[in-house]
C-alpha cells in the first residue's frame, strides 16, 4: 500500500491536471476515505500503519491542491467532516480533558512557555491539519472568484456547502 501511495503521490506532485482528473475518475477519494474511516472507527488501535495514513493525507492533499473540481467534490461529499472527527479524536488523545483544566493555571502556562521542546506532536494530526488547510485555502480562493452573495446561492452551491462545513 505504501508503494502505491508513493507512486500516486509522485504523480500528483507534478501538478498535472490530467493526473488529478484520473485520480478522481479512478475513485481515489472514496478509496482513501475508506482508510480514514477505518482510522476513525478503530481509534488508537488501527490496523493500518500510521505511516500509510500520513501518506494517504499527503496524497489527498495533492489531489485537491489547485484543482477546483476535486476540492468541490471533497466539500460536497462531506469528507471534511470525517477529517475533523479524526483530528478531534487525535487531539483529545494527545491532550486529555484533565490536562486542559490544569493548563489554565499560570504556573502551567509559564512551564509550558519555558519548554524548548514545545507541545507533543502527533504526525497523523499534523498531516490531517495540512490536508484541511490546503482544502480550505483552495476553497477560499474559489469562493472569492464567485461574486454571488450567500443569499443568492442555491442549496447545493459551493458557498452554502462551505458555510455548512465551517459551522
Amino acid at each position: 500500500m505504501e508503494r502505491s501511495l508513493g507512486e500516486i503521490t509522485r504523480s500528483l506532485d507534478k501538478n498535472e491536471v490530467k493526473d488529478k482528473h484520473a485520480f478522481f475518475a479512478m475513485k481515489g477519494f472514496p478509496n482513501l476515505a475508506r482508510l480514514f474511516g477505518l482510522l476513525a472507527d478503530q481509534r488508537q488501535s488501527c490496523v493500518i500503519p500510521l505511516k500509510s495514513v500520513i501518506s494517504s493525507s499527503v496524497t489527498w492533499k495533492l489531489a485537491c491542491k489547485g484543482h477546483r473540481q476535486n476540492t468541490e467534490f471533497v466539500l460536497k461529499s462531506n469528507y471534511i467532516t470525517l477529517f475533523v472527527d479524526i483530528l478531534l479524536d487525535r487531539l483529545s488523545w494527545l491532550i486529555p480533558d484533565e490536562q486542559v483544566v490544569k493548563r489554565e493555571s499560570t504556573e502551567e502556562i509559564n512551564e509550558f512557555g519555558e519548554n524548548d521542546n514545545g507541545p507533543d506532536v502527533d504526525p497523523v494530526a499534523k498531516a490531517i491539519m495540512n490536508l484541511l488547510s490546503t482544502v480550505l485555502d483552495d476553497l477560499t480562493f474559489y469562493l472569492r472568484d464567485d461574486k454571488k452573495s450567500i443569499d443568492q446561492c442555491e442549496v447545493n452551491d459551493v458557498k452554502v456547502r462551505a458555510q455548512d462545513q465551517v459551522n
